[in-house]
């Protein structure tokens, strides 16, 4: 099984078994859209409402829109996030949230020339495994009929570790991404259970 599909299948266990957890407490679960990437997304509630954890697991999609690589990538974040606004309707109501957490996946960092022409445009850097501190805020909407949507920004700064196709060495740089991805918003349409 090549590590690929090994990291995809840890953190679809990570994620299920916060699924699992969270029994007793009040739980939204959906899609989660982003220039980054989709995948799925859930929020927890605390029993008080002042604060919620969000999970996200998503694809990620760098450098496929361009064609520089065939890759998909898969990230786990997790935040813990404080209510810091409440607003509110007789049919909606709406949170200002932020919170601090980790991102872990398997991805490609940034290089130069998204767009490129030349016929070594493609990615030269091996895919490798990110670790990152997760910041996140965002307004998250409910609406009457069980439908939440949130719509947020993440900014994770932190590692990228990967080995050299040249001479399999090991390499650690910053994950640049962390940062150009913090321009990318998130989305998340969501059923409240």
């Amino acid at each position: 099984m090549n590590l690929h599909l090994r990291t995809a299948l840890v953190l679809s266990c990570l994620f299920l078994s916060c699924i699992a957890s969270a029994q007793g407490r009040s739980v939204c679960a959906g899609l989660l859209c982003s220039p980054k990437g989709a995948g799925l997304s859930l929020q927890v509630d605390s029993p008080s409402g002042s604060e919620v954890e969000i999970l996200n697991l998503y694809a990620d999609v760098y450098g496929l829109p361009s064609e520089r690589t065939k890759d998909v990538g898969i990230v786990l974040s997790y935040t813990h996030n404080y209510i810091l606004k409440m607003f509110s309707t007789p049919d909606v109501s709406a949170a200002l949230h932020s919170g601090v957490g980790a991102t872990c996946g398997y991805v490609h960092d940034y290089e130069k020339g998204v767009f490129s022409k030349s016929p070594a445009r493609f990615l030269e850097k091996n895919m490798g495994g990110i670790f990152c501190l997760c910041i996140n805020a965002g307004l998250s909407v409910d609406f009457e009929r069980n439908l939440t949507i949130d719509l947020s920004y993440s900014f994770n700064p932190g590692l990228h570790i990967r080995t050299e196709s040249s001479n399999n060495s090991l390499r650690v740089s910053l994950y640049k991404l962390g940062f150009y991805y913090l321009l990318a918003p998130q989305l998340s349409l969501l059923y409240r259970f």
